[in-house]
């Protein structure tokens, strides 16, 4: 589950737009310049859109930014945002264009820097904004193999401090205390972001999973249609995988579920269909091979 595309998308649309109409506007002084600035400004913000994609999308930008301005290799707005944040590293507006195109470059650590730039130059100019800081905090997910810590976690609280509803704030430090083993603070995270939306709601069904990885004792939530008591959702995931067997991360929940509920043999049959369903890439099969090891089901 990603929030950063939904997020930054409009945001990093106007910053550009902003970002290239601005010196433009002021040298266009005629009505008849003025309509040539409309139209340039219309085809340079999609030529952006496009060019970016295909100059950049490999995440080689570390690599290139490290190259400075004189490499070829980089299109024509790239460096142009470098060289603009080296000389105003205040200028929140470039740093958010930037972040994006980081992340289109698939480099989260390079946006997640970026982007933390752009926070602090708004922080100076008395702007904050809970979309920005949980884009942030998930980028420092991102970069750090999955890991809810740190900088992360603060980004996060500052998102709730703007925002107590931040959905996405709530579920990752639910993520946090999970992995921190707060098994009741996760709980507590998701069974909120869970009373507060729609019934039909893609992340409903990632939370149903994630609370039947607990394996704790759970309270119905308030909200509408409520959400299902421990041995409701781990039915319902098993119910799912039995449909859906190529869902490695949802065979790991079962078989912890199973484990914790002391259903061991239901356990031990979750690991075996998971190793023939998905056992086959390396990664997932080391992954189970570790869960069996730490839950004894070997």
């Amino acid at each position: 589950m990603t929030f950063v595309p939904y997020i930054g998308f409009a945001l990093v649309a106007l910053a550009a737009l902003a970002f290239v109409a601005w010196p433009l506007r002021r040298a266009a002084e005629s009505r008849k310049a003025k309509l040539l600035l409309g139209g340039a400004v219309a085809l340079f913000v999609l030529g952006i859109g496009i060019g970016v994609y295909w100059t950049v999308g490999e995440p080689q930008l570390a690599l290139r930014e490290a190259q400075g301005l004189d490499s070829k290799e980089l299109g024509a707005l790239t460096p142009i945002l470098i060289k603009r944040v080296r000389e105003n590293p205040d200028d929140s507006q470039a740093w958010v264009y930037l972040t994006r195109i980081y992340i289109t470059a698939g480099d989260a650590r390079q946006a997640a820097g970026a982007l933390g730039n752009a926070i602090r130059a708004g922080k100076k100019h008395g702007q904050e904004s809970a979309d920005l800081y949980t884009a942030h905090g998930e980028l420092l997910v991102q970069a750090s193999a999955n890991r809810v810590e740190g900088k992360a976690v603060e980004a996060f609280n500052n998102a709730l401090r703007l925002d107590p509803k931040n959905a996405p704030a709530r579920y990752y430090l639910g993520i946090a205390a999970q992995q921190a083993g707060d098994i009741k603070a996760a709980q507590n995270y998701w069974q909120s972001v869970m009373a507060d939306i729609p019934a039909n709601s893609p992340l409903r069904s990632e939370l149903v999973d994630r609370l039947a990885s607990l394996g704790a004792p759970t309270a119905r939530v308030a909200g509408a249609g409520g959400a299902p008591d421990i041995n409701a959702m781990v039915t319902n995931l098993a119910t799912r995988l039995a449909k859906e067997p190529n869902d490695a991360q949802g065979w790991l929940r079962l078989i912890r579920a199973y484990a914790v509920l002391g259903e061991t043999d239901k356990a031990k049959t979750a690991l075996a269909t998971a190793r023939k369903s998905v056992g086959s890439d390396a990664t997932v099969e080391a992954a189970l091979d570790a869960q069996a090891k730490e839950l004894k089901l070997d």
